[in-house]
Formats: structure tokens, sequence, C-alpha cells
């Protein structure tokens, strides 16, 4: 059983809630902290498989690879920038997983010093730190798929399964929520989500103000906005867990039923924890950005470590072959027309539903001729833009190349494109207004990952290289201030258009394609 791509770490001590791996922002060493949730990005790490079972662990903030801090400290750290497979070096990044009989727990080896990965104990200096140690059985982590996990907007329009918008409606004096509002412009249609740290949400309704919750008054179980927003925040009854499989679908922890869509006598198209089955079809809930995407705008504020991946070479020229009869060493040049140079962008967050649109403006990360990634220097207005979308503006262009060649020598040549992937991850500002004057707010999120393919360079692949023997040799003459050569090769087709400066020279006598006589006076 293989680990996911993308993980979380947890651990649940004895009488102590969950704790989620990260790292500590100023020596970045591995911890499993109280404050930071399972939808952290600082959470999120990316399992990368090497040779012979091993694999490396890479952080999905920074890009930074697991690595032990320093041979003399035991505290593992997301410190190394690239990851390293040479077992016998000291900042090596390689672990081995291996699994529990129940697939949701892993233990690791740390490859280089050959000891088990474990968690410093409670009480201890430098409790809950990630270390290698001695201990024997290894430590087990429990992992949680992230791909598994349901973020979304921190400010939303919510559909239910017959196409119209939650909002809050008075009813015999009871704040229901009610599936009837034909469109975003209802003023209390808006809902503002609230992220516990194990992925489960509160809902509170900008109008009136008030969270989401379970009414046990009847048997009927609706959901009415009318829970203070200064009461207890860990009632049960508030709390939501949002389950995507197969639809998107809110699970209420006060009785861990379905909410779904419930008409009786009394009430229509209202909210009820009342289903029992992912298959009712009543349950099935969209949401949507509560934000105008026309006055939404994302401003990059900063990008962090980047990563190079999937180089790809293309071969868009073959078998040319260069020819230099000379004595000398000849720039040749082969040219390309019209070859498809890949250039895609996109900008993609955390949010796994219904992807916004907002107004961006970044810098634009690209990939220099040596394969590495810069920034343009000016910020560039991208206009509206679609989170998780791909802007492809790729375009043909001719590529010319030179290559020097040595004296007396054929060269069979391929002109090959160079094309990566990388991906740099960074922080933003969010500023939005939200339809219908429900207000505006703004967030400052590190969630971002910038992802780009570029075709990069183009380079000359010598195939082959053959000196020429003598019979290929062509032999220079100067006729009217002009070099030419005479041989068995095409070679004056090459040097034909260089001319030579200096004083006037008569040939007496010569014979074509074969060796010559001149008298100079």
């Amino acid at each position: 059983m293989s680990l996911p791509e993308y993980l979380v770490f947890s651990v649940n001590e004895e009488n102590e809630d969950v704790r989620y791996l990260s790292f500590t922002a100023d020596q970045k060493w591995l911890r499993f902290g109280p404050e930071e949730g399972v939808l952290s990005v600082t959470a999120k790490f990316a399992i990368e498989p090497a040779s012979d079972g091993l694999i490396h662990i890479r952080s999905c903030y920074d890009n930074h690879y697991w690595v032990r801090y320093s041979v003399s400290e035991p505290w593992l750290s997301t410190s190394a920038p690239e990851p390293v497979e040479d077992q016998s070096k000291d900042n090596c990044t390689l672990f081995k997983p291996e699994m529990s009989s129940d697939t949701n727990f892993v233990s690791l080896l740390h490859v280089r010093s050959g000891l088990n990965v474990g968690m410093c104990p409670a009480g201890d200096d430098n409790a809950y730190n990630l270390c290698v140690q001695q201990s024997s059985p290894a430590s087990l982590f429990r992992c949680i798929n992230y791909a598994s996990l349901v973020k979304l907007h921190k400010y939303n329009l919510i559909i239910g399964d017959n196409g119209r918008f939650l909002r809050v409606r008075t009813i015999r004096n009871k704040p229901f929520i009610q599936m009837e509002s034909v469109g975003p412009s209802d003023p209390d249609n808006g809902f503002e989500t609230f992220v516990t740290r194990n992925g489960n949400i509160r809902i509170k309704s900008i109008v009136p103000g008030k969270f989401l919750c379970l009414d046990h008054t009847d048997s009927f179980n609706w959901i009415l906005a009318d829970y203070a927003a200064e009461s207890d925040p860990t009632n049960p009854n508030t709390l939501f867990e949002v389950v995507s499989s197969p639809v998107l679908s809110l699970r209420c922890l006060g009785n861990n039923h379905f909410c779904k869509r419930y008409t009786n006598t009394m009430n229509e198209n209202c909210l009820a924890a009342l289903g029992k089955s992912t298959e009712d079809k009543f349950i099935r809930l969209r949401f949507i950005n509560l934000a105008n995407p026309v006055y939404s705008y994302v401003t990059v504020k900063n990008f962090r470590h980047p990563r190079v991946y999937n180089t790809e070479t293309e071969e868009i020229l073959t078998n040319q072959v260069l020819e230099n009869v000379n004595g000398l060493n000849l720039v040749a040049r082969i040219r390309k027309n019209g070859h498809i140079h890949t250039i895609k962008q996109s900008f993609s967050n955390s949010v796994t539903h219904e992807p916004s649109v907002a107004n961006f403006f970044s810098p634009i990360p690209f990939l220099t001729e040596d394969g590495q990634v810069a920034m343009t220097e000016e910020v560039a207005s991208l206009g509206s833009t679609r989170w998780g979308n791909t802007r492809d503006s790729s375009s043909p262009k001719d590529v010319v190349m030179s290559y020097l060649l040595p004296p007396r020598t054929r060269v069979t040549a391929s002109l090959i494109a160079l094309t990566a992937t990388f991906e740099v991850p960074f922080s933003y500002h969010v500023s939005d207004e939200f339809h219908s004057n429900n207000g505006s707010a703004t967030q400052d999120l590190d969630d971002g990952v910038f992802t780009g393919i570029y075709t990069y360079a183009t380079r000359v692949r010598i195939d082959l290289v053959e000196p020429l023997s003598t019979h290929q040799v062509c032999f220079p003459f100067i006729y009217s201030h002009y070099l030419f050569f005479l041989g068995y090769s095409t070679c004056n087709l090459i040097f034909n258009q260089i001319v030579f400066y200096g004083p006037k020279f008569t040939i007496t006598s010569f014979k074509r394609n074969d060796f010559f006589k001149s008298k100079i006076s």
C-alpha cells in the first residue's frame, strides 16, 4: 500500500486534542503543534517516490524537503532546498516508510542515520518536535489523504438541489434556512464559513449575523440561523462536516445526519438534518463565492521557493549536415522557422469546489535560459482570471542557433527545445465586494501556487563528428578581390561571400575541381 501523493500527518495523545505536523517559522523544525489546522498549507506535505521504495517528503508551503537539522542534533526540519539521494551524505533526504496493518498509519526510518523517526514526549523541553531516535518500535503517525479534504470559500452563496439559493427566512418567528431565492442579489443569501482545526465548519448567516444550529425542539431537526456568535464554538449542533462523496453535502455533527431540503405542512423547501444516506438526492449542495467577480481583486505579495520538474526535450530539426573544409574555425548557423514555444500559466489555491474569478495583479514567474525561475520586474494586470484555469500564450517563433565548426570537419547535428514545468507557492491579498450590497471583506492568504510550463531554451545537439579526407578538401584562390574555393566539396556555397581585401592578384592557370597552379605578379 503506497502513501497518497499529498498528506497531513497527525497524532492524538491521550487526553489531548489532535495535533497536526507543521514547522516552526524561525528554525523550520517539524513539530506537532496545537495551532495549525488540517487544512493549513504548512501542514500539507508531498510524497516523492525514490528508488527501492524510499521517499522524499516535501513541504508544500515552500518546496523544501525533510532533512536532519545537523549531525549533532536529532531534529528534523524542512530546510533542504533540493532532494538528495546520496545516502553517504549528511544532508540525504531519503526516508523509508512502513505502513501499518491499518493503512491510515505509517512509521518512518531516516535512511542516512538508520534511526526511526519519532516525537519528543510531552513534558520534554522540545515536546512534540519530530526527531530521529533509537525507539523501538518506531512511532506511528496517522496519515490523512489531503485529496479527501474539502476546502470552501470563506464567503459563500449556497445552492440547493432545486437550483435555488439558500437564504434566511423568518417563519413562525423562527429564522429557517429556505431554498427559495432565485439569484445572488437577495441580501439574505450570504454565508460566512469558519473552519475548525480538524476541517469541520461553522456557518454564519451574514444577515442576521447568527450561526446555523440544529434545532432539537421538534422531530424535524430543522437548521435555524439563531446561534449567537459569542456562544460556545464547540457546540456540535453548530458544527458541520463537509462531505464530497459522491456529491457535496453537509453532515450535522449534532445528530450525524445530512442536511437536506425538506417540506412539510408548515415549511416548504427548508433545511433539515434528516438525510441518512449520500444517495439522497435532496442533500446536494453547491458553494460558490459570494464575491462579485467584477469587484474581486487578488494581489500577489510574496513568491516562495520554486521547484522545476518534468524537463522534456523535443527534436525540432534533425540530420543537419554542417561542413567546414577550411583550415580555420567556422561559425555555422542552424535555423528552424515557426517552432511553437510553449507558455502556459495558472494561479491556483486550495479551494476544492467552484473556483472563483478575480482580477489578478502579480509579477509573472518565468524560466531563464539556464532553467532557473525568475520574476518579471513589473506587476502585470492580468484582468479577469479564474483560479486554476490555464492561460495559454504559446506562439510560433523562428529559432536560429550558432555552432563553432572545427577546421576540415563534417558534423551531423540536431536542434532540440527544452520545456519544463515549475511551481512557485505564494501569499496573496484578497479584496472582495459582495453581491447585492452585502458588504465587503479582505483576506491575507498563503495557499497560492503558480504553475508554469515553458519552452525556455533551444540547444544544438551533435550527433556525429567526421574528419574530412584530403580529396574532400577545397583549395582557395583569389579572383577580383574575392576568395573562392575549388575542390570536391560544395564549400564554395558557404564561403563565396567572404570578401578578401588586399592587393590585386593575377591567376595564370588552374584546373577546376583539381589542383591548380598560379603565378602572382
